[in-house]
């Protein structure tokens, strides 16, 4: 066994929790557990690919939604674009730094994101919302 796949599999174990002869894992902790399992042949159960597809929220862009009227920087894009990956998942999250980096907007935008969704699916155009 090379060092480095003995490192990768104390990672791992690291990162469960036993439970008999197998290990649990939180879901969030799917993107280092995609990290530390690339490349490796590994037979897992439904739960654990289904774990696995959390990894592939990297892959989701979200959009500020057409009816948001503000402007985001680069930064400022970013931490929405990951809070609403977070929403995705059903996690929370916290926005934390300095004053005036623009928390509140970021988070206007993912209400109205979350809004226009949640109207979209639950009322028609009947409705006028």
């Amino acid at each position: 066994m090379t060092n480095e796949l003995r490192q990768r599999l104390d990672d791992l174990a690291g990162l469960g929790s036993r439970k008999g002869n197998d290990l649990a894992f939180h879901p969030l902790a799917s993107w280092t557990l995609h990290d530390l399992t690339e490349g490796m042949n590994i037979h897992a159960t439904r739960q654990w690919r289904e774990q696995q597809k959390l990894a592939e929220t990297d892959d989701l862009h979200p959009q500020l939604p057409s009816t948001f009227q503000g402007e985001l920087r680069d930064y400022q894009l970013e931490g929405y674009q990951w809070l609403s990956r977070l929403a995705y998942l059903g996690a929370g999250a916290c926005l934390a730094d300095d004053m005036g980096l623009g928390k509140a907007i970021q988070s206007l935008a993912l209400i109205l994101s979350a809004r226009c969704r949640w109207t979209d699916t639950y009322f028609s155009a009947d409705f006028g919302l």
